[in-house]
């Protein structure tokens, strides 16, 4: 192991290791850093509370509230003088270890290292929103309520619950929900949980029945999967939404009237950030009409990061002065610029122009976080992404209620709003005394050059079986009341019940064994091939299911929404003889981001489908396995 002392000997290790060994290595090290980072948490409470009680030395019972003030400044600043830190840090450091104490089970696996600070930010925050007390009761009374018929999706108001039919059943060995558990403890730590199924069992006992479940198990669970931040946050805020939903709904209030606001502030060099906290639908809209901006307005020869791009596409959004979003390639030829020219003609038509085919479809923000762009291809350029990509594009909801299933009610699914969808996004345009109004004469608005830009609305994907709470799109899971309140400005899906979605990854209790794979030979377990198993291309019936089993990339460690992913076919389709290859069925398919579609096809992790939909990717070198969750 390094010695941390001796540089030429830890240089020597790292030159020797091989890269098993460097990605064990690494693990060990970052499970010792959260260990430390946990101490020094304690360390940091225990200086404040010293200057705290040294300050406040003297005074009787009652202390004056600038006293006390006057204290917990002092507290903070001796921390920053003793440690290295931000005041601002200390007083996170003091806030988070006093939640803690509440907390015990999340104290000790953040102190045995398997949470990261901010991961351990984001459980806290989830522990102390979630429902109190034994869950098993609570599971019971979910199940004593639960759906018995398929809702009517318009009915958003009513509260959704988890459809148990048999508590018992759900929370015995044989459960559903017992799937592999291979993964990790955190984002980056826990090597023998990731290669040991075994390792991460700590949450079960000899007797699951005798022992009593709290939400801190709940959490320690979710957060015990191979899965971003981001997404342990929204599975937080689903979970608590089927548990609680009146109790979310006050949380979402309290978290407005707490941090809604929008900051500007100074950055370095003439720049300036601008922070805010906005309602969901908000944040939707103005995120897909930057994305949508940017399709119409730049093409794919622009040298500028897709970061740039947003910036130039938000300030004119804002209409800053001088601002406009242009094509930065440089040809005369570039479709972006011929659209724009075909837009200015056209402005006066009363039929808005479509947009041409040169231009990207923009119905979702098709940029990563490392600048991977995975719009779909345009029809004059080559297509990239995995062996598969050029059929199986990213999943998308325009063409989901073409074919959805003759067998659905089309009258469940809730129309559009013929209400335009700018006029709940914005504020209404002020009012202006009659007077100003007839001493300023009146001019006509000058064309709008994007009169027909195209932007998303806002879309809900509703649960036909009760399991999940209403979810929106672009942002996640929503209260019933928050689903209601925004239902008429947006549409609403509503897949088909399907016969593989379970209750799997919203709850695990009790054993958690290895799944049975579902069928290695890549057939879902049917012994003949169903309609539509031997066509390459999936339907959008299929394709609608897929977004309702599995909520983002299946690949482990990554939060990209399944809508945004391309469908892959775990075991590869054989397109010389259908039959023999793995065919195109729920059980053989799973949402992959275009960056970690090629690193299924390119790197050494093989996946295999489990009957609880779980995914084990194990690797072919080291027999690593790490386990993903369609929730």
């Amino acid at each position: 192991m390094f010695t941390f002392t001796d540089r030429a000997a830890d240089d020597a290790l790292l030159a020797s290791s091989s890269l098993d060994e460097l990605a064990q290595y690494g693990r060990d090290l970052l499970r010792l850093s959260n260990q430390a980072q946990a101490i020094a948490m304690q360390i940091a409470r225990q200086i404040g509370q010293s200057t705290y009680n040294d300050r406040l030395a003297g005074y009787n019972d009652f202390v004056p509230n600038r006293v006390r003030n006057a204290a917990d400044k002092a507290a903070k600043g001796e921390i920053s003088l003793q440690l290295g830190i931000s005041r601002r840090t200390a007083g996170e450091w003091v806030g988070l270890d006093e939640l803690l104490d509440e907390h015990p089970k999340i104290r000790d696996a953040f102190r045995a290292g398997d949470l990261r600070p901010h991961r351990l930010g984001v459980a806290i925050r989830g522990a102390a929103t979630g429902p109190t007390g034994d869950l098993r009761e609570r599971l019971a009374d979910l199940a004593d309520n639960a759906h018995t018929d398929e809702p009517d999706s318009k009915d958003v108001e009513e509260e959704l619950t988890l459809d148990l039919d048999d508590p018992e059943a759900d929370l015995d060995a044989d459960s559903d929900d017992a799937g592999t558990d291979g993964e990790g403890t955190d984002d980056t730590d826990s090597a023998a949980a990731e290669t040991d199924p075994a390792a991460t069992d700590d949450l079960t006992t000899d007797d699951p029945d005798d022992e009593p479940w709290d939400f801190d198990d709940v959490v320690l669970d979710l957060a015990s999967r191979p899965t971003t931040d981001t997404a342990l946050r929204d599975d937080l805020d689903a979970i608590i939404i089927s548990l609680d939903p009146d109790r979310a709904a006050e949380t979402r209030d309290d978290i407005a009237d707490l941090f809604g606001d929008v900051t500007i502030g100074a950055e370095a060099f003439g720049h300036m950030t601008v922070d805010a906290c906005i309602p969901a639908e908000h944040g939707v809209h103005l995120r897909d009409r930057i994305s949508a901006l940017i399709s119409r307005r730049v093409c794919r020869r622009d040298g500028r990061s897709i970061k740039a791009q947003r910036v130039a596409a938000f300030a004119e959004i804002i209409k800053a002065p001088g601002a406009k979003l242009r094509c930065h390639c440089g040809d005369d030829t570039c479709p972006a610029t011929q659209t724009r020219t075909s837009n200015r003609a056209q402005a006066t038509d009363a039929t808005p122009s479509s947009v041409t085919d040169n231009v990207r479809d923009s119905s979702v923000d098709t940029s990563t976080a490392d600048g991977v762009d995975t719009a779909v291809e345009t029809p004059d350029e080559p297509a990239r992404g995995g062996p598969d990509a050029a059929e199986e594009q990213p999943i998308t909801l325009a063409d989901i209620n073409d074919d959805i299933d003759s067998d659905v009610d089309p009258a469940q699914d809730v129309a559009p709003s013929p209400e335009p969808r700018r006029e709940f996004i914005t504020a209404p345009p002020a009012e202006h005394d009659a007077d100003v109004a007839d001493a300023e004469p009146a001019h006509d608005p000058e064309p709008d050059p994007d009169s027909d830009l195209v932007v998303p609305g806002l879309t809900l994907l509703h649960d036909p079986t009760g399991l999940d709470p209403t979810r929106l799109m672009g942002y996640g899971a929503i209260d019933p009341a928050h689903a209601a309140r925004i239902a008429p400005h947006a549409t609403t899906i509503t897949a088909r019940p399907s016969d593989t979605r379970t209750a799997s990854g919203l709850i695990i209790f009790g054993n958690r064994a290895p799944a049975p794979p579902i069928d290695l030979t890549g057939h879902g377990g049917f012994a003949a091939p169903p309609p539509g198993a031997l066509t390459y291309r999936p339907s959008a019936a299929l394709r609608a299911e897929i977004i309702q089993l599995d909520r983002r990339c299946r690949y482990p460690y990554c939060g990209r929404p399944s809508e945004e992913c391309e469908l892959d076919h775990l075991l590869k389709f054989c397109h010389a003889d259908p039959v023999a290859g793995g065919w195109t069925v729920a059980f053989n398919l799973a949402p992959l981001c275009r960056p970690d579609h090629d690193r299924k096809h390119d790197g050494p992790w093989i996946p295999t489908m489990h009957t609880d939909r779980t995914i084990s990717w194990r690797n072919a070198r080291t027999g690593q396995v790490i386990v993903t969750y369609p929730r």
